[in-house]
């Protein structure tokens, strides 16, 4: 092997191996960094690349670092903000990561103080209550230029049947390509959404597990007939979408994989449950579907 100062290997490959490294196995990096100089500059940016606000690191060490704005705008790219416990969010220090393309928050504490936050990122899926960010269901305004550039929503208010404030309005989104509404939706809703938004690739209708079982019937009695309609299950939101940050399948991916199997033949029309074919319950020609497919 080449030593610190003459490495084997030209530096544009050695430099790819351990930015792979670090993306592929995060657990790896405080390691990496003690490797040589040159390679902490590579490496220390993919420490802060996922961040769940909070008492552990990397953001307890955000909050007390030196390192200029410049970093964190190009290093931090995944953003989550959990509901409880209450953790304390700085604004100072979101403000910093102007690079984040993913953001979440399943909590109600932000409120309209994120909105100018949120806006100076580089923004392309968005997971939150719309009625919290807003500071209520009356004032959520889905023209705001906030969601200009979002193709992945995920949106976690209570729709009601009437809904004035976000069903009518999510065909003007113009990026707008995955959507996914949690729980009970009225139905009616799920035929408006789709009728108006050509573009949309993907709308999911989520429920955690203690709800599944509400899923799984509509699933059985299905609202519309489009194939970009899919419903499914989330055990733990949290751990998903660090899986999904990592690069990881989540369930926008899957769901990608399950309409184009829908599409091909490999699973049958009327299905929508996207777990189907892990289920007990299948019926025949779902089963028989399943088995093909594995072939």
């Amino acid at each position: 092997m080449g030593s610190q100062h003459n490495p084997a290997l030209p530096v544009e490959v050695e430099r790819e191996i351990f930015e792979w490294t670090a993306i592929s196995y995060p657990r790896a990096i405080p390691r990496l960094l003690r490797v040589a100089r040159r390679v902490q500059l590579w490496v220390e940016p993919y420490l802060y690349r996922i961040v769940q606000i909070g008492p552990t690191p990397p953001y307890s060490i955000m909050q007390q670092t030196t390192k200029p704005a410049s970093f964190y705008r190009d290093a931090v790219r995944h953003l989550y903000l959990p509901h409880t416990p209450p953790f304390d969010w700085s604004p100072k220090i979101l403000e910093m990561c102007t690079g984040t393309r993913n953001f979440t928050a399943t909590g109600g504490s932000p409120g309209p103080a994120l909105i100018p936050i949120l806006l100076q990122m580089d923004l392309r899926q968005l997971s939150l209550y719309l009625g919290y960010l807003f500071g209520g269901h009356q004032n959520i305004n889905l023209k705001h230029p906030l969601f200009s550039s979002i193709t992945h929503l995920d949106v976690f208010d209570d729709i009601p049947e009437n809904d004035p404030q976000i069903s009518p309005h999510l065909a003007a989104l113009p990026a707008l390509t995955h959507l996914a509404l949690n729980h009970d939706v009225p139905p009616r809703l799920f035929r408006e959404i789709l009728s108006d938004c050509s573009k949309l690739q993907v709308l999911v209708n989520l429920w955690d597990s203690d709800s599944a079982s509400f899923g799984r019937f509509l699933a059985h009695n299905p609202p519309v007939a489009d194939p970009r309609f899919v419903i499914s299950e989330y055990k733990d939101y949290r751990l998903e979408w660090v899986a999904s940050a990592r690069g990881e399948p989540d369930f926008w991916s899957v769901a990608e994989d399950f309409i184009f199997r829908k599409r091909s033949g490999a699973i049958p029309q009327h299905c929508y449950w996207m777990d189907y074919w892990m289920d007990d319950d299948m019926t025949p020609d779902q089963q028989e579907g399943n088995d093909e497919d594995d072939m």
